[in-house]
């Protein structure tokens, strides 16, 4: 599966869609702008520069060019200075602050709805909490029943030997367990669907044939996952979860965009949105979290 870079942001994925959607986000275009403007000014610069180099040999009778190249530049520079709330250039720093503070209409935007943000997210907090709480233990009643935790990996292992249980290779597991109306009710309680998916992919007693993954040692950043030809292998755990968290959103994030509109309420849609904001814009906080409850899923399973 081809590798797909923006080397602006240093922004990697193996999902065409995610690369396509952040190529229109506003951080790369702000970072697209400077890398323009910051080649633009370089350019000049080794024009002028080769110039005054030249003039240099001619003696103080070429002085008085030196000066009018250099003034050129200075004044080619100046044009570096660009609101990076609508990209609009200026001449000078003051022009451009003057700009920001009392007239650019993307900046008045962006701070009504940084204001309004913080009070979603004031309020989305406290209900995620409770939501975390609830998904924690029910996310969908249909399949809620099926769950069941291993308590020991060694135990578990033993009983999939003795029921003659083939493992499939971690990669490639039956993932009938997410149905249409199981994906509906992840969207609903986005903030712990990871470590609900998890639990229902690898660690579900009606799918034993799926549990090809296993944490040994809490305190190692290792797994272990099943392959037919060789047998238990060590990974690097925090690429294994990425990869993880990048096939299962990705997957969900697709059903979310086909489905039909009428599937959910204005406040499930709203919550989903403002979750795949933060994820997508790498929210340190949300990461952490998400990081923290796959965690919790691995340990509870060992």
């Amino acid at each position: 599966m081809p590798d797909y870079n923006c080397n602006s942001c240093n922004y990697l994925t193996i999902y065409k869609p995610n690369y396509l959607r952040h190529l229109k986000s506003r951080k790369h275009l702000i970072k697209k702008g400077e890398l323009e403007v910051s080649l633009i000014s370089e350019s000049v610069l080794t024009k002028n520069e080769h110039k005054m180099n030249k003039n240099e040999q001619k003696g103080e009778k070429n002085e008085h060019k030196m000066n009018k190249n250099e003034h050129k530049l200075n004044k080619k520079e100046h044009f570096t200075y660009f609101c990076e709330y609508c990209l609009k250039t200026y001449k000078s720093k003051p022009s451009l602050k003057r700009h920001i503070k009392s007239y650019c209409k993307n900046k008045k935007e962006y701070d009504h709805e940084k204001e309004l943000d913080k009070k979603e997210i004031a309020e989305l907090k406290s209900q995620v909490n409770k939501l975390i709480d609830k998904v924690g233990n029910r996310v969908n009643l249909t399949y809620n029943s099926e769950i069941n935790k291993i308590n020991n990996s060694s135990n578990q292992i033993l009983n999939i030997e003795n029921q003659n249980i083939q493992l499939n290779n971690f990669g490639k597991e039956n993932l009938t367990m997410l149905t249409d109306e199981v994906k509906k009710q992840m969207i609903k309680g986005p903030y712990g669907m990871f470590p609900k998916m998890m639990e229902l992919i690898y660690f579900n007693d009606k799918f034993p044939e799926n549990k090809n993954i296993k944490l040994l040692n809490r305190k190692d950043d290792i797994l272990q996952i099943y392959d037919k030809d060789k047998g238990w292998k060590f990974v690097n755990k925090q690429e294994t979860i990425n990869d993880f968290l990048e096939e299962k959103g990705f997957e969900i994030d697709s059903y979310y965009d086909n489905i039909n509109e009428t599937s959910f309420n204005t406040f499930a849609k709203k919550t989903y949105e403002r979750f795949r904001e933060f994820y997508e814009s790498d929210d340190k906080t949300l990461w952490l979290k998400i990081r923290n409850q796959i965690d919790l899923v691995l340990w509870n399973n060992m």
